[in-house]
């Protein structure tokens, strides 16, 4: 059955939607959680561990660079880690911590800030900011996780891309002028603009 997972003081609680304490196990140093239908996990600074729907810790890995965002989708985990210098990798896991694929910076355009990263199932998008022109423009890369293939870059001129939201179907780019939403390939499904409004929102991976 489904689970709600609380984090407090590097310990991670799975309970049931009734309330009822279902498993309880030690994630030091962990600050942050992220979900998908079958896999969590629970991250902080230099360590991220995977765990089961049933509590069970699968996988624990150690960053020596930051830990920036942790994000988990099907069967496979994404790992991002941002140096002092800049430099930004997204290390992708299968659910047994095995390195499937490891994203650089030279997989990235010159000029490429990391944002944002997340999974939905196989599929990794990273959200950038380029900084090489004369204005900051936003930036959306598609990965193939099972395959370690670039699918699509998307770029947008001339507005900020604030956050990226995920489900199953579509991922969503909401950007400071439109609303885009994308498949998972990367192929513009529609967009709507907006002007004078705020929103906030967080890049997920399927299912929280």
């Amino acid at each position: 059955g489904r689970r709600v997972a609380a984090l407090e003081n590097g310990r991670v609680t799975l309970y049931t939607l009734r309330g009822k304490t279902r498993a309880e196990f030690a994630a030091p140093g962990a600050e942050a959680l992220d979900a998908s239908d079958g896999l969590g996990a629970a991250w902080g600074k230099h360590d991220a561990y995977l765990f089961t729907p049933s509590g069970k810790v699968r996988a624990h890995v150690t960053a020596d660079d930051p830990i920036v965002r942790v994000s988990c989708g099907a069967g496979v985990w994404a790992v991002a880690t941002l140096s002092d210098g800049g430099a930004c990798a997204v290390t992708l896991y299968d659910a047994y911590a095995n390195q499937i694929d490891r994203i650089a910076n030279e997989d990235f355009a010159d000029g490429d800030v990391f944002v944002d990263a997340g999974l939905s199932k196989s599929r990794l998008w990273v959200l950038c900011m380029n900084t090489s022109g004369a204005q900051t423009d936003s930036r959306i890369y598609f990965f193939d996780a099972a395959k370690s293939a670039l699918l699509a870059r998307i770029d947008a001129p001339g507005q900020t891309i604030a956050a990226v939201a995920a489900d199953e179907n579509c991922v969503f780019a909401i950007g400071t002028k439109q609303i885009i939403c994308y498949n998972h390939s990367g192929i513009r499904q529609w967009q709507r603009a907006w002007e004078g409004m705020s929103l906030s929102a967080r890049g997920q991976s399927g299912g929280s």
